[in-house]
């Protein structure tokens, strides 16, 4: 109004937004164990403003670009730990922000491996107990248990074999995640020794002698990994296959011996006498001779005898 009285009016309007906007983050819910992804996901973020309305919202991955697109536009495929950021703007300039929120992600499966300890024999087979651990890695959400089943039994964190026989091992290892591999192997144990016997003819001399050329055997056996060869050693000389004939003459040591696959190796001792040349024997007479080669008194005959053996 002016001092004339003349007035005149004008109308303005004034908006007012001190409100931030509302970030709504779509995180899916982890599918594996304690918080862990065990699928690549899809990361996706809203927001809402009520009175000026939303400007624009963003979604970060691990510092890196930030993403204006739909769910598609930011996909958690790489295993590990990462951080999520989230913002809007509304059209008054307001500012929300959000983060970082962790995520973790592995989709690998961890290693599963079976370890034996003990005393080797031949051919894999072990001549002690065995001990099995499991063994297993993994390189993103670490190990959570690893366990071993001896022949179909309980499931344990190591096993002691110590009977005879083939046995089966499986191993199985779970991360932390929820993911788990398994494996399985056997382990052979043979800790008995061979038999063993030797068989040495009866004696065809006298006085427990032989007189002809004789053979003899080894005679051995195993139960478990089998039996691998038996030999015999004739006073400490080489070891000879079985059957063995003895051309030798004397008073002979026999070791007979039998061995397993497992490399178990079992001996036991016998005797063996063989004379085969007869004895010397040397005639002589003492006599009075007459003509052509006659005794004409009575002769004294005697005889000597030697045996080398």
């Amino acid at each position: 109004a002016d001092n004339a009285g003349n007035t005149n009016t004008a109308t303005s309007t004034v908006k007012i937004d001190k409100t931030n906007p509302l970030l709504i983050p779509s995180i899916p819910a982890p599918d594996g164990a304690n918080g862990w992804h065990i699928t690549t996901f899809l990361v996706d973020v809203s927001a809402v403003d009520a009175i000026s309305g939303v400007s624009y919202v963003q979604k970060q991955l691990d510092g890196g670009v930030w993403r204006s697109g739909g769910v598609e536009d930011l996909e958690v495929a790489a295993d590990g730990t990462h951080t999520l950021n989230f913002r809007a703007q509304d059209v008054a300039g307001n500012n929300a922000t959000q983060g970082p929120t962790t995520v973790y992600l592995d989709t690998v499966n961890p290693t599963s491996g079976i370890s034996l300890s003990g005393t080797s024999g031949l051919a894999g087979w072990y001549v002690s107990n065995v001990t099995a651990n499991p063994t297993g890695t993994d390189a993103t959400s670490g190990i959570n248990t690893r366990q071993v089943q001896l022949d179909g039994g309980a499931w344990q964190s190591v096993a002691t074999i110590s009977s005879d026989g083939t046995h089966t091992l499986n191993a199985r290892s779970t991360d932390n995640a929820g993911l788990s591999a398994t494996s399985s192997t056997t382990a052979k144990i043979d800790k008995t020794l061979p038999t063993i016997s030797g068989t040495i003819p009866a004696a065809d001399g006298a006085n427990g002698w032989h007189i002809t050329n004789t053979t003899i055997t080894a005679n051995g056996s195993d139960a478990t990994s089998g039996l691998w060869d038996t030999a015999i050693q004739l006073d400490g000389g080489a070891w000879q296959g079985s059957p063995y004939t003895v051309t030798t003459e004397g008073n002979h040591a026999v070791i007979f011996r039998s061995r397993d696959n497992a490399g178990n190796t079992n001996t036991t001792n016998g005797t063996l006498k063989l004379d085969l040349v007869a004895p010397v024997i040397t005639p002589s007479s003492v006599c009075t001779f007459g003509l052509n080669s006659w005794c004409i008194a009575p002769a004294t005959l005697s005889a000597a005898g030697t045996d080398a053996v």
